[in-house]
């Protein structure tokens, strides 16, 4: 049952037996080879460069159906910090005694403001 000339995979041979054993035509056979590398449409080869790269909307993405917003654009808004002590609070808290909660309130407040890039790390 081999079949001469390059190798037929495993699938389609299966196949031509089955048609060979009910009486079926090669023209029956619904046997067809796909491309190895297919088409690919122009605006999926546009679309595979923005991969990677920042890429701001001009509007939001709306679902058709329901008129939700799936995807806004990306605002510049900048975020503010609210602690709990003032600057002055922080800096005595900072001379307190290592085991004082005051001292530790301090060093997260510190830590809050590093993390927002408010003051610069000092390490």
């Amino acid at each position: 049952m081999g079949v001469s000339g390059p190798e037929v995979p495993a699938s389609v041979e299966r196949r031509r037996v089955i048609n060979r054993l009910f009486g079926r035509s090669k023209e029956d056979e619904l046997v067809q080879e796909l491309p190895v590398a297919p088409e690919i449409p122009s605006e999926i080869e546009q679309g595979q460069t923005l991969i990677g790269d920042d890429y701001n909307l001009a509007k939001p993405v709306v679902d058709d159906r329901t008129g939700q917003v799936l995807v806004a654009p990306a605002g510049t808004e900048e975020l503010g910090v609210n602690l709990p002590l003032t600057e002055e609070k922080i800096q005595i808290g900072l001379k307190e005694k290592f085991s004082s909660s005051f001292y530790w309130l301090a060093n997260l407040c510190v830590r809050f403001l590093k993390k927002a890039k408010l003051i610069k790390n000092e390490s």
